[in-house]
């Protein structure tokens, strides 16, 4: 006989949490888990039908439905045809995964798609704090449950002392540092691309391509989280090569005269410089040129096509997932290509 909604006192409290970027269906998944590790819902338990979750958390069917879809896809729960959902047991469930992202990018969704399908079992709460040091603190602070993981994407900004003291609260053993390295930070493992050494090594590969240009202008915001390696990088590269070199805060600001070679960080700067590029008249590839972090479908068309940096962001999603799977304590470099269009 199916047990009452009211009968499970997981469902007492439970609330969607908007600030999570988690979504729906996995937050409700994740309440039902913990129950189960807490031995608030036992083995071999009937859960509620669909329809009685569905209305009793106030979701829609579908997310109820999603949520029945993904426990079963991770071995604890099981289905009987006309009786409905059984709980298989505890044992199953591994990990419970805090996530906290600098951004929500493309490049960080696909790291997040690949980390989930390949984490299998366990749970993941999802936050994003957008490079802003004092929500990042506040996240931190009431995470409400003891994680058995931390993945984190520091961003220092003004705020490094402060960040490196907010991320000493967590046990060592339990912290994965993705993007950048941090060598202050004593963590079990990290998955991060080497920036400084990558750049350096793929324009020492570009340099037939490049010694058509006069100075080499990076655009990135102050305290922007990769510019300490990319700057020193380009920089390194060229002092080598006897190359003119700048750092723009902001292409709104960046001033573009023939023989310049612009490397843009960040999805806002690329647009802005593609579209004053675009104004300017001056053709990409031959009076100047554009290298653009983090390939996307958009830039092979793009002023006839961008030449991009950009690691494999679903190599990261696996590794992360390996390292939590495994409780390993690895440093894992991830393999950064170049692509080369027409800008350059």
């Amino acid at each position: 006989m199916t047990a009452s909604v009211k009968e499970y006192p997981l469902f007492d409290d439970f609330e969607i949490d908007d600030r999570l970027v988690t979504p729906k269906y996995i937050q409700v998944s994740n309440a039902i888990l913990r129950a189960v590790e807490e031995d608030r819902i036992k083995t071999h338990d009937q859960l509620p039908s669909i329809n009685e979750l569905s209305f009793c958390l106030n979701v829609s069917r579908d997310t109820a439905e999603k949520s029945y879809k993904h426990l079963k896809q991770i071995g604890l729960l099981t289905s009987v045809p006309g009786k409905g959902f059984y709980v298989r047991g505890a044992e199953e469930s591994k990990c419970k995964v805090f996530l906290l992202f600098n951004e929500l990018s493309e490049s960080k969704k696909i790291i997040y798609d690949a980390l989930l399908k390949d984490l299998g079992d366990g749970m993941v709460d999802f936050y994003v704090y957008y490079d802003d040091f004092d929500l990042f603190r506040k996240i931190l602070a009431k995470r409400r449950f003891d994680y058995t993981h931390y993945v984190i994407s520091p961003h220092a900004g003004e705020n490094p002392d402060d960040m490196l003291k907010a991320l000493s609260s967590i046990p060592s053993e339990k912290l994965i540092i993705l993007d950048p390295f941090l060598h202050e930070v004593n963590a079990s493992a990290g998955v991060y691309q080497n920036f400084e050494k990558d750049i350096y090594n793929l324009l020492q590969k570009a340099k037939d391509r490049i010694f058509k240009y006069k100075c080499i202008k990076v655009i990135c915001p102050d305290h922007a989280c990769y510019a300490t390696g990319i700057i020193k990088g380009i920089k390194k590269f060229a002092e080598a090569c006897n190359f003119q070199f700048c750092a723009v805060p902001s292409a709104r600001c960046a001033e573009i005269q023939t023989g310049d070679l612009f490397v843009s960080i960040y999805e806002n700067d690329f647009i802005h410089l593609a579209e004053r590029i675009m104004v300017s008249g001056l053709i990409p590839g031959h009076q100047v040129g554009i290298i653009s972090y983090n390939d996307l479908p958009c830039k092979k068309l793009i002023l006839g096509g961008i030449t991009t940096v950009s690691a494999d962001f679903q190599f990261m999603g696996r590794q992360l997932a390996r390292l939590i799977n495994q409780n390993a304590h690895e440093n894992i470099v991830v393999p950064v290509e170049i692509q080369w269009r027409a800008s350059l």
